[in-house]
């Protein structure tokens, strides 16, 4: 059995859905109706104590703290932001639900790349004219769509170490190497990962294809891989990278073009980009402690 063959047998019974996910999904609805309260978004996190704990600790942190302390939800959401808060329990939810240990992969660095190119995926979205909000597809897509190497590190842990032996060597980007030494690349087993959760196809597709972001394959008409590939190139410029592998690549013009971006967002991303540090670590501690 090929390593391709046995880590899709692998998936058929490892990372099971994680079960914070169904409050995202029900959030999310809430959120897109026009009557939402504050109050019904504060009923549904408090659906889960642990989710209630973090989302206050992270309202009081030093990134997001205002002149007072907050010890209601109601509270919370008003600070962190009514539209933030699917996709701040969604990090939750991803961060404590997968392990915060792998033998080739440094969490911490993962995971703060992958919070930066989700919250830069969103900003890319709105910067662009053909894109309309709501956005959180953008975020999700840009916080899961380097998941597959995890899985990876994971599922195949001796091989994976071989392949990031290579990387060391050669300037080649890692899905590249992944696919010449394991037939696979994290793309495809992220998007597989996040098929079986029956995440939306558009962002599955928009983690499978975001190093091909023009791949004539995409099923779906949507820009959420040329975003995604974006925002990780921006990302990876900007030294937040998961350190996975010193070699990024260029970025695809054909996405730029696409997007309808103009030279001018650049700078307004980049500020973006180094502004929502702060809370990607803040984000990142209260999620991991």
């Amino acid at each position: 059995m090929s390593i391709r063959e046995n880590i899709y047998k692998k998936l058929e019974t490892e990372f099971s859905l994680p079960p914070s996910l169904h409050i995202t999904k029900k959030l999310s609805d809430i959120v897109k109706r026009p009557d939402t309260s504050i109050t019904d978004i504060a009923n549904v996190v408090q659906y889960d104590p642990a989710l209630t704990s973090r989302f206050l600790r992270l309202a009081n942190s030093v990134a997001f703290a205002g002149s007072t302390k907050v010890s209601s939800v109601e509270d919370a959401v008003l600070r962190i932001g009514f539209g933030n808060v699917s996709n701040i329990i969604t990090t939750f939810s991803m961060i404590k639900s997968l392990p915060l240990q792998c033998q080739h992969v440094v969490i911490n660095g993962f995971w703060k790349h992958s919070l930066s190119v989700a919250f830069t995926s969103e900003m890319i979205a709105q910067c662009s004219e053909k894109i309309q909000g709501p956005y959180d597809d953008y975020y999700i897509s840009g916080l899961l769509h380097d998941i597959g190497i995890l899985v990876l590190d994971i599922l195949e842990t001796e091989a994976y170490g071989l392949v990031m032996q290579e990387v060391e060597k050669v300037d080649k980007q890692l899905f590249t190497i992944e696919t010449e030494m394991l037939g696979i690349n994290h793309a495809e087993v992220g998007a597989a990962v996040l098929k079986k959760w029956n995440l939306p196809l558009p962002i599955v597709e928009g983690v499978k294809f975001h190093h091909n972001p023009c791949s004539p394959e995409q099923t779906v008409d949507s820009y959420l891989a040329k975003v995604v590939h974006l925002a990780n190139f921006a990302c990876n410029d900007q030294g937040i990278g998961n350190t996975a592998t010193p070699f990024f690549g260029r970025f695809s013009e054909g996405a730029w073009d696409d997007i309808g971006l103009q030279v001018e967002n650049i700078p307004q991303i980049i500020d973006y980009v180094t502004q929502r540090i702060d809370e990607v670590t803040a984000i990142l501690e209260v999620a991991t402690t």
